[in-house]
């Protein structure tokens, strides 16, 4: 526990999730719970784990979405099988690389000086179109991801009103509270931190 991580989960896979030793990996722009076991037949070997898919069963191909982006909330309110594009959807803006809005969906025009807004949907680039205001720019995008991404749609500002409705209507949790096995609220599972990387397998 060298930074403080924990890993949220519910009471009834609380008790099955502590026979592992967790650990947290930084993966892209998210900490995710991981534990490492052997692999059966082949001597040598170690596979990671996530925990995420301890709790989801989800087939080949598909992926585990935390739908309020915490890699370490594993809540099954919180998890829903996604396709890759779906999963893309819900991320956050890249922390990483130098960009010059703070929101995502947007680059600036230096020659028309004016914010641009687009967004990507079925595969292919969209254009909003050109803002004077950044704000306004983002909330542009933000429609566009109601109307494109539905439930997956990653938001400028989603506490607005309009995505505030959509959020209760889902139910996806946004906090979590630390209580004992026996109750009926969500658990906080503790885990360790081990040095950054990234993990091979699909998150």
């Amino acid at each position: 526990m060298t930074q403080g991580k924990f890993a949220i989960v519910d009471p009834d896979d609380y008790y099955r999730l502590c026979k592992h030793k967790w650990h947290t990996r930084k993966i892209h722009n998210g900490f995710y719970a991981v534990h490492s076991q052997r692999v059966r037949g082949e001597k040598g070997k170690v596979e990671h784990v996530l925990m995420h898919r301890e709790v989801l069963a989800v087939g080949e191909g598909r992926f585990v979405d935390h739908a309020n982006r915490n890699g370490l909330d594993n809540r099954k309110a919180n998890l829903r099988a996604a396709t890759r594009s779906e999963n893309g959807m819900n991320r956050g803006k890249y922390r990483r690389g130098r960009y010059r809005s703070r929101y995502k969906g947007l680059s600036w025009h230096p020659g028309q000086r004016k914010w641009l807004a687009y967004i990507k949907a079925k595969g292919r680039k969209v254009y909003l179109g050109k803002f004077e205001d950044e704000v306004q720019a983002a909330k542009a995008y933000d429609l566009a991801a109601e109307k494109y991404h539905g439930d997956f749609a990653s938001l400028n500002f989603p506490h607005s009103k309009r995505s505030a409705s959509c959020h209760r209507k889902h139910h996806y949790p946004t906090e979590s509270t630390s209580v004992s096995p026996s109750s009926n609220e969500p658990l906080i599972l503790p885990v360790a931190d081990i040095i950054q990387e990234r993990l091979h397998r699909s998150v």
